[in-house]
């Protein structure tokens, strides 16, 4: 509403009238004013702020706004855009501080913001620093987690020399002169990379990069079952991720092993029984597209032996070849 109406309001209730009404159109009149001029406060020229692009919203810089119903922008990675000004919103708190941050806590609150906002690569990007921050290099009683004949088994390192390790596994197993490359990282904080790692998995899934979310996903859930209390709040999770990263990637073995396993784990949990679904599903439809396709290579060998009959060939070599 243009000032001077808003003026009329303001003149007609101070004259006496008290319309419940009016008042309630004079109301709404200084709340638009409000967010009108804070909008502008907002979205100066030259002002950083998060703007909607694809599904999330991410950083940019406003490069005009005239006051009206859109602004132009430009996006750190200098995509351009214009987008409606209401769907505008301040940084996150941690992106207007410029210092550098190295407690991985820290690093993972920052990171879920991010992923509250859609923003899954930068998410991704806070979820690594934290991990960083919480590697240490393998020592003698430390927690680690071993890459055991392609599988993933936790214990705590009994002897670590240059080359190899020797591993008390948690079965009571003990294995000696292990290469160090197998083991695959040691454990500072289990619930907390625990938790970074599973948050990792989600983002490369959301944006499609689903090998790191295999791996991400993997690695939560060997961390998840180093202790009872981890298994029962991750491994579930961590599963249901893997299998839809396995599903995306087509491979519905693993896609199915993994939904079975969390089902186990919870019978009755949405994203287990989704993934169950739709695994099951797109093997029925692989199953149909093989045998389409087996149907229609006979039917052309088939014809081919014909052809090569009638020509005066023989339908046995036609066949060898």
């Amino acid at each position: 509403m243009q000032n001077d109406a808003l003026e009329a309001l303001k003149a007609r209730v101070t004259g006496g009238d008290l319309d419940p009404g009016l008042l309630r159109q004079l109301a709404d009149a200084l709340d638009a004013q409000t967010t009108k001029e804070k909008r502008r406060r907002l979205l100066r020229t030259g002002g950083r702020v998060r703007a909607p692009r694809g599904v999330g919203r991410e950083p940019c810089l406003v490069s005009d706004y005239d006051g009206g119903d859109s602004v132009d922008v430009v996006y750190d990675d200098g995509g351009e855009g214009t987008v409606e000004a209401s769907k505008a919103s301040s940084l996150l708190d941690f992106e207007m501080d410029e210092s550098a941050c190295g407690d991985a806590s820290e690093l993972k609150r920052r990171g879920n913001a991010l992923f509250g906002e859609k923003d899954w690569v930068n998410a991704a990007a806070h979820y690594e620093r934290a991990l960083k921050v919480l590697k240490r290099p393998p020592t003698t009683g430390a927690r680690v987690l071993i890459n055991a004949n392609s599988q993933l088994r936790c214990g705590t390192l009994s002897d670590v020399s240059t080359k190899t390790v020797d591993v008390m596994y948690d079965d009571g197993v003990d294995e000696d002169d292990l290469d160090r490359r197998r083991v695959i990282l040691v454990v500072n904080d289990a619930e907390l990379q625990c938790s970074l790692y599973l948050n990792l998995a989600k983002c490369g899934l959301k944006v499609n990069r689903l090998r790191d979310s295999t791996s991400a996903a993997t690695l939560a859930g060997g961390l998840a079952n180093s202790t009872e209390e981890l298994k029962a709040r991750f491994l579930c999770s961590a599963r249901v991720v893997r299998g839809r990263a396995n599903l995306a990637q087509k491979k519905l073995r693993h896609a199915l092993r993994d939904a079975d396993v969390a089902l186990e784990l919870n019978a009755s949990d949405a994203g287990a029984l989704a993934l169950k679904r739709d695994a099951e599903r797109a093997k029925k439809l692989a199953l149909r597209e093989n045998k389409k396709l087996a149907k229609e290579v006979t039917q052309w060998v088939e014809t081919a032996q014909g052809k090569f009959t009638e020509n005066g060939g023989d339908a046995g070599d036609c066949a060898q070849q």
